[in-house]
């Protein structure tokens, strides 16, 4: 009797051990299961797929770094909408302050768009969405390719909300994304109907490490209004800044048909580029201002801006008076600045300590392209018309210069630069004929 005592005893307590250990590795793992989850929801062609949900080839996320992955990835949403409202491709929620910083890892070659999108959605959403993140990163060094559709008011947005205001940083480090809004239509609301921006609400938005960002609307004939990058205006301060460090930034082929075209919108902040390529063409608009600066600061909300430069600020006009906005340089020196409005042709080079006279000239910059010095075609020092000889030609065309007769510009100057000093003058004239005449080997 005491035998079976025991065994039953034993099989009691076997048992509560069992139940114990099962209910202690349970609520473990909901624990983690939670931790994990409160950080950031992402969501995948309107399914949320950090709680177990659709799972979706080569789109995968580290619920512990936040990070979400894109390995060869084609995806092409078939939910275009739900009621009323249109799925992003891609949408990311910061849950908790855990999850304050989200990234995106491009492996290879990645593309998101949308399966045969209806136009009568009546409101609109952006292709892909991120909300209350202090920063968004994408990095990997692969590409991304975004291809907006239907009533896509944004290529990628950062979400706005009355009371709510996040940092929403976004760095591009090493990698490729390109946006295209060929085939959307823009904001469906009837009072701001055919409204876009590439990247919308950014705040501090930064290019690195050979990132290359490309936005287009190439034939694009429902958009009215097109803006590359929209810098978020609510409580600017301290200054925003867009910084395009050893990359590229290309806005062109804009809607045909729009209204107003901006390449970069900036609200009380500058834009820099440092040993990198900028080129932003909106001539084909009816109004195109390729870089366009509004200042809150004051209150004042300066609608109708063009931009000219100095050698220490970017400054504005605005009718018959002039703004200075304070902070960046547009480019670093040493880089060349092109510049182009709808009367000009062609572009035209300006020099960073030139500050633009206000004229029609200035006025109507709707092309702007920088390049990095060193970045174009090698200039041979001494080969003024840059016929790969240097002779008397070269000779007789920096004696004009010098004596003012016939002054050099863009790469003729630079080439009759013989010195480097920034300047042609009698030193080079003596150098260039010194060369030229064989008294000395070499320049």
């Amino acid at each position: 009797m005491s035998e079976k005592i025991c065994r039953w005893k034993f099989c009691i307590l076997l048992a509560a051990f069992l139940l114990i250990t099962a209910f202690s590795l349970t609520v473990q793992a909901i624990q983690v299961h939670a931790e994990g989850e409160g950080k950031v929801q992402v969501a995948v062609g309107g399914s949320v797929i950090t709680s177990g949900g659709s799972k979706y080839p080569g789109i995968t996320f580290d619920k512990e770094t936040c990070t979400l992955t894109f390995d060869n990835v084609n995806f092409v949403s078939p939910r275009y909408a739900d009621g009323d409202s249109m799925f992003p491709l891609i949408s990311a929620r910061k849950v908790s302050e855990a999850g304050d910083n989200l990234t995106i890892r491009l492996i290879g070659e990645n593309t998101l768009s949308y399966e045969n999108p209806t136009g009568d959605v009546r409101y609109s959403q952006a292709a892909v969405l991120f909300r209350g993140f202090s920063s968004v990163t994408f990095t990997g060094g692969g590409t991304l390719n975004i291809k907006c559709g239907g009533s896509n008011d944004a290529g990628i947005e950062f979400f706005r909300a009355t009371g709510y205001l996040y940092d929403d940083n976004l760095n591009i480090d090493g990698c490729t994304i390109n946006i295209d809004a060929s085939n959307c239509s823009g904001l469906a609301q009837e009072d701001l109907k055919g409204r876009y921006a590439g990247i919308n609400d950014v705040g501090n938005l930064v290019l690195k490490n050979g990132a290359s960002l490309n936005i287009s609307a190439k034939g694009n004939n429902e958009i009215t209004d097109f803006t590359g990058i929209y810098n978020r205006g609510a409580s600017a301060s301290p200054l925003q800044y867009i910084n395009i460090l050893d990359s590229t930034l290309t806005i062109k082929e804009t809607p045909i048909n729009a209204n107003m075209s901006k390449g970069v919108c900036i609200y009380n902040g500058y834009l820099y580029a440092g040993n990198s390529v900028v080129d932003i063409n909106l001539t084909e608009s009816v109004n195109g201002y390729a870089v366009r600066f509004q200042e809150l600061t004051s209150g004042e909300n300066l609608s109708e801006l063009r931009v000219y430069y100095s050698d220490i600020s970017l400054q504005t006009a605005m009718n018959n008076y002039s703004r200075v906005i304070e902070g960046g340089t547009l480019a670093e020196e040493g880089s060349s600045i092109y510049c182009a409005g709808e009367s000009m042709d062609a572009l035209q080079e300006m020099e960073l300590s030139e500050v633009i006279k206000p004229g029609i000239k200035y006025c109507n910059y709707a092309a702007l392209k920088i390049v990095p010095d060193g970045s174009g075609e090698d200039i041979t020092t001494g080969d003024i018309n840059q016929d790969g000889q240097i002779n008397l030609v070269d000779l007789m065309k920096c004696l004009n210069h010098v004596g003012r007769k016939e002054l050099l510009e863009g790469e003729a100057l630079k080439a009759a630069d013989i010195n480097g000093d920034g300047s042609v003058n009698l030193v080079d004239l003596m150098r260039l004929l010194n060369y030229v005449g064989r008294k000395t080997p070499t320049l």
